[in-house]
């Protein structure tokens, strides 16, 4: 349990340091072309220069990789950071804590994974947790409308699951997270590069250097140490506790933004993320007693 609380800290960070980036003036698919491309050189040059192996066969898992680089990572990245800027940040966060749910589905029908009802009612509560911060957000009337925005901030959504889910097949076929994270993340730099560049929205940037500090920063806290990180756990936690698990991100994010970026606190968000995190520890306990370590 601590390594998964301590990796979505890390991950968490990356809402701070990301936000503080877009304030530069730099478009969004252009800053997620950075860090996925320096991300990708970095994790496959650190996979050959030091001769790293997998038991996985490339060519065997080939459609698994390419499907976890256009859809889990490409994607679903590409897809919500377009959305963000339709859409409110509670509103996404609320289609995006489906994650868990979705992962269940997906777990069944892929790897032939079930929940049984200790796991549901830890998911259920996990995402209860919420409503005290969606019915008291100042945006609270247009959460309940759904338009075409939200529907696409949904696909993402699943994109986002279904890459954790592709993901834990391919490591339990021996692939390594590092190799595949690597291929993923530097083929989505290259997309997410270029297409600014041919259109010239890659944005106003008075800082060159303090915008790729910002990025090296990211890309070590979320691309190298969280990804990889949880990327290895999938060994022994299923999908859904591992997207489960990155509903307590609000938790780390709020705490980066008060201190960093003078943010506000309410007890609703207290209140929330108290419900999240007991039913976070429900599924955590049924699924350590189920997976053998």
């Amino acid at each position: 349990m601590f390594w998964i609380v301590l990796l979505n800290a890390f991950f968490a960070s990356t809402f701070t340091i990301g936000k503080a980036a877009l304030n530069t003036g730099v478009s969004p698919i252009f800053f997620i072309g950075l860090r996925m491309g320096i991300a990708g050189v970095c994790l496959l040059a650190y996979w050959y220069l030091f001769g790293l192996k997998q038991d996985g066969h490339i060519r065997k898992n080939i459609k698994g990789i390419i499907l976890y680089s256009l859809v889990g990572i490409a994607g679903s990245y590409l897809i919500e950071f377009w959305i963000l800027t339709k859409i409110t940040s509670i509103k996404s966060s609320l289609i995006f804590n489906l994650s868990p749910f979705i992962s269940a589905l997906l777990s069944y029908f892929m790897l032939k994974e079930k929940m049984d009802t200790k796991r549901w009612i830890g998911l259920s509560i996990g995402f209860l947790g919420f409503i005290p911060l969606v019915l008291y957000s100042p945006q609270a009337s247009s959460i309940l409308t759904v338009g075409l925005f939200d529907c696409l901030m949904l696909v993402s959504a699943f994109a986002y699951t279904y890459g954790w889910v592709q993901m834990r097949a391919l490591v339990k076929n021996g692939m390594s997270p590092i190799w595949v994270n690597g291929v993923a993340m530097l083929f989505t730099g290259v997309v997410s590069t270029l297409i600014p560049m041919g259109t010239g929205t890659i944005g106003s940037i008075p800082s060159w250097t303090f915008l790729l500090a910002l990025v090296i920063a990211i890309v070590i806290a979320g691309n190298i140490i969280a990804y990889i990180g949880l990327g290895f756990l999938l060994k022994r936690y299923t999908a859904t506790f591992i997207t489960l698990s990155g509903l307590i991100r609000p938790i780390f994010a709020a705490f980066y933004g008060y201190i960093f970026l003078t943010e506000v606190i309410t007890w609703h968000f207290f209140a929330s993320m108290a419900c999240v995190c007991v039913g976070l520890y429900i599924f955590y306990k049924q699924e350590s007693s189920k997976i053998a370590i």
